[in-house]
């Protein structure tokens, strides 16, 4: 019997929810607007989400989020991940390309101690993305020592075809990538993933996205998981790439997954 088809929903350059959640007047974590909408779909559809945090954003810092909010969080890591993305802020021109072994290790280290202080250890991931889909070997070397397994992302097709190539990974593994959804790189001894739906391109529309999730089903090589794709700067109108209709893309892509009864798991779950 061949395995049910699962996916894991991930957000990336998530900042501004945890500074809000810093400044604001709350009482629990789901009166924060963003984390309000995120409940909702849980509650909704049964979806299981990823936050890719940055450490930074102008003067705020994770280490200025108190824990008050602890309680909260750890109730619902059955559902909600928070995993390192980059210490700097998402607005930053830094990536971790040509970063030494040292600097990766401290800085995940840093913004993976910050959460488990803030939110539990529960909620972390040995499954993160980085930002710019960017890190030099030694870099990667750092975070499997950190006990990192793998990394999101690391290849995905844009609007006009052309197959992205991340993580200094070779053209021949991000073919096979590109064919099985996953490739393990003897080398750094990191499992890379495959984005395979992403929400956060105005070209695709409602209607592509959907047709690209049953394309990928279709295809007897991939193994049975999709990685759906999304930022949070959409949902932010002071942003430039804001989406007035991000709430509506997500709504609709997940409950177009439900429908087909593609279950919403976390990698660490589906990757030994």
């Amino acid at each position: 019997m061949r395995r049910k088809w699962t996916y894991r929903f991930g957000i990336d350059d998530n900042i501004l929810f945890l500074e809000d959640l810093a400044q604001g007047r709350y009482h629990s974590i789901f009166q924060q607007p963003y984390l309000c909408f995120w409940k909702k779909m849980h509650d909704r559809f049964g979806a299981r989400v990823q936050f890719h945090v940055h450490g930074k954003r102008g003067r705020f810092e994770l280490a200025q989020l108190s824990d008050r909010f602890k309680a909260d969080w750890e109730a619902h890591a059955d559902w909600i991940r928070l995993a390192f993305h980059q210490k700097e802020s998402p607005e930053s021109d830094f990536s971790y390309k040509d970063s030494t072994y040292e600097k990766v290790r401290q800085d995940y280290q840093e913004i993976s101690g910050e959460i488990a202080r803030f939110a539990g250890p529960e909620v972390l991931s040995p499954f993160v993305t980085i930002h710019h889909a960017a890190c030099s070997k030694d870099g990667m070397r750092a975070l499997r020592d950190c006990g990192v397994k793998g990394l999101g992302s690391a290849s995905w097709r844009s609007p006009n075809g052309v197959l992205a190539a991340c993580y200094g990974l070779s053209h021949e593994e991000t073919l096979k990538l590109d064919r099985y959804g996953f490739v393990q790189c003897e080398e750094t001894g990191l499992c890379f993933v495959m984005l395979d739906v992403i929400l956060h391109e105005p070209v695709f529309t409602i209607a592509d996205l959907k047709t690209q999730i049953k394309h990928l089903m279709s295809e007897t090589d991939r193994w049975h998981h999709l990685e759906v794709g999304f930022e949070e700067w959409a949902f932010d109108p002071k942003h430039p790439g804001f989406m007035p209709d991000a709430e509506e893309r997500a709504i609709k892509v997940l409950s177009f997954l439900d429908e087909l009864e593609i279950q919403p798991v976390f990698l660490e779950e589906v990757v030994s």
